[in-house]
This record gives C-alpha cells, structure tokens and sequence, in this order.
C-alpha cells in the first residue's frame, strides 16, 4: 500500500510539471497573437492619422495625395489582414502540435492514467472468402470428373453413376467449409470478451496485458467472486474500485 501510495505521489508530481511547461508554452503562443495584435492595430491607426490630415487640404495635390494613400492604405491593410491570418494559422497549428505531444508522452509514460485511443477495429471478412474459395476448388474436380463419362457413349448406366459420385463428394466438402467456418466462429469469442475488458472506462492496453498475465481474460473473471483476492493486486490502479460494477454493466448489456 506504502508503495502504491509513493507511486500515486509521483505520478501527481510528473503530471503537474507537464501541465506547467504545457501553460507556460500555451501562454508563450498568446503572447505572440496579441503583440503581433497590436502592431497591426497601430500600422493602420497610423495611416488612418495620415489620411485625416490631408483630408483637411481643400488643393487639387492633397485630392490626388489622399485617393493614392486611400488606394496604399486598402492594399496595407489587405497585406496586414493576410499576415496576421497566416501568423494566427501558424501559432494555432504549433498549439494544436504541442498540445498533442503532450498528450503522447503523457499516455507512454502514464499509461494507466492516460489511456490511447484506440481506433475501433474494422470486421474482417477472410472467413467467408476462404470457404467460398474452398467450395469452388472442390467443385472444380467435380466437374472435372463429369468430362470422361461422355467418352463412353455405349455404356449410360454407368455415365450416370459417375455423375452421381461427384455430386456426393460435393456434399462433403460442403459440409466441410461449413466445420471450418465454426471454429473459426468460436475462436472469435474469447476476443470479444477480451476486448470487452478494454471497453472499461480507465483500463487501457498495458493494464489488460497484466491481467491477462494474472489469467483474468474475461469479465467473468473480474466479477467472479472466488477471484477477489487475486484481483486485489490490482487496486493500485486508478478507478479500481469501480471495475467490478463497470463488469456487471457491460455483461448485463
């Protein structure tokens, strides 16, 4: 318990220093957004004084002056518009990255407490093109068998012996491909209920190794309650506690 204890310590330690580097780094990036904020602000607060004072000179000159500082002073602002956008672009795409690696080294180095996400596995349908090629290369020797009993014209009753063979070896293989497919089928259930144990909230893929290895590959094994002693190894882990029930939920559904 001491240990467990120590463990949580350190954990908590570790988990505030990566949070302060991730604010000080997030901080650092807004920073960064409103200096370069400001200097636009006053670029165009500049220009904007500049046109104002040539307003008030009724001559022909400051006419022409203010119309080409209007025109330089549309096409700044465009300029600045754009630079500021691809800045902010910038700085957002550098927060959403550490962001993310900070995410990373949190889950690789605490792995019970950050769990990755896994991506939700696609069906694989290899059982089914296996059989239907199975049943095809059985039905090609069928066939193939069929093509001597028309040599022999004279004798028809055996021609149709022949042909009757292959169509009950056909049956067989059928009844084949059909066996081959069940165990299949029933070798995907322990996965299931494998992966039923990583659908618990707080178990990520490190923690479901250790209790395989303990020989809790089931929730079955976690709510059996001959089991209780040997799953309290486990209670160092955070949400422990809430194990069992989440067990009881998931195979009620």
């Amino acid at each position: 318990m001491t240990m467990a204890k120590d463990l949580k310590k350190k954990l908590e330690k570790e988990l505030e220093k990566a949070k302060g580097k991730s604010s000080d780094l997030l901080n650092d990036i807004n920073e960064r957004v409103t200096s370069t904020k400001k200097e636009l602000q006053k670029q165009v607060d500049e220009l904007t004084e500049e046109v104002r004072k040539l307003r008030k000179d009724p001559s022909k000159q400051a006419k022409k002056i203010i119309k080409e500082l209007e025109k330089q002073y549309e096409k700044q602002l465009k300029k600045i518009q754009q630079e500021f956008d691809q800045r902010l672009e910038a700085l957002l795409a550098a927060k959403d990255k550490i962001i993310a690696q900070l995410e990373d080294e949190l889950s690789t180095r605490f792995p019970a407490a950050f769990p990755k996400k896994e991506a939700p596995k696609a069906v694989k349908p290899a059982a089914k093109a296996e059989t239907k090629q199975e049943v095809k290369t059985e039905a090609k020797p069928a066939t193939a068998k069929k093509a001597p009993a028309k040599k022999a014209p004279a004798k028809k009753a055996p021609a149709a012996k022949a042909t009757a063979a292959p169509k009950a070896a056909e049956k067989p293989a059928a009844k084949k491909t059909s066996a081959a497919a069940k165990p299949k089928a029933a070798a995907s259930k322990p996965r299931n209920s494998a992966s039923k144990i990583s659908a618990m909230k707080g178990v990520g893929p490190v923690t479901v190794k250790k209790l395989a290895e303990a020989g809790f590959n089931s929730l079955e094994d976690i709510v059996d309650p001959k089991r209780a002693k040997d799953l309290e190894a486990f209670n160092g882990v955070r949400g422990f506690e809430t194990w069992q029930t989440q067990a009881k939920d998931l195979l009620a559904k």
